[in-house]
């Protein structure tokens, strides 16, 4: 319990709660705690479905797959990606540090999954494209018919979580990284990759002719 508490505490003392898991790394709490959501959003999409709808179930087993293996994944891919950011940057860690500070600023993505179980449950979800089900955008007032692709996508990254876990992200690996690396300089290292993803998606929305 005492292990899930100094989880927890990212939501009202991200500081020290960085602090703590880049001192004392803890992996597999952090990341079982979206797990854990995700699947319970897949067991409600899957009451949901039609009996008799065989694609429909198929591609919830997928859902599925991905809601147990994605937190595990993304977490690893970030971990390294910035490992080799600060690596080159100045770090004071190692790679351990690095996973589990990782994996505590990904703890709020489980709000996605809790929006997404009360859409599906209120049938909210049914208003939305099935992209924005669970997603805290402002892509959600937009029309995607009348706005273009570029600026739909875009507006969907600038999702409340998302920006959430960047902070966090920058609070965290202000731990492990070397005195001389001032905030504002992690910030820029950590936002940095997330911009040059963001303008990639941009831009294929906007290079795709439906």
């Amino acid at each position: 319990m005492d292990h899930f508490l100094r989880v927890l505490k990212v939501f009202w003392l991200p500081g020290e709660t960085m602090h703590a898991a880049a001192e004392r790394p803890v992996v597999a709490l952090p990341v079982a705690i979206p797990t854990v959501f995700a699947l319970l959003t897949s067991l409600i999409v899957y009451f949901t479905l039609p009996p008799s709808d065989v694609s429909l179930r198929t591609a919830w087993l997928v859902g599925l797959i991905s809601a147990v293996l994605g937190p595990a994944l993304i977490t690893l891919i970030v971990s390294v990606l910035y490992f080799g950011i600060f690596s080159a940057a100045g770090r004071q860690r190692g790679f351990k540090s690095f996973l589990s500070v990782t994996a505590v600023a990904f703890v709020p993505t489980a709000l996605h999954h809790l929006a997404q179980s009360v859409m599906i449950l209120t049938q909210v979800a049914q208003q939305l494209l099935p992209s924005q089900i669970g997603r805290l955008n402002v892509a959600v007032f937009l029309d995607p018919q009348v706005v273009s692709s570029g600026i739909y996508v875009a507006a969907g990254m600038v999702d409340v979580v998302s920006i959430w876990v960047l902070v966090l992200l920058t609070v965290g690996y202000r731990c492990v990284v070397s005195p001389r690396l001032t905030t504002w300089m992690v910030a820029g290292l950590v936002v940095g990759p997330w911009l040059l993803y963001a303008g990639l998606r941009i831009a294929l929305a906007e290079s795709i002719v439906f």
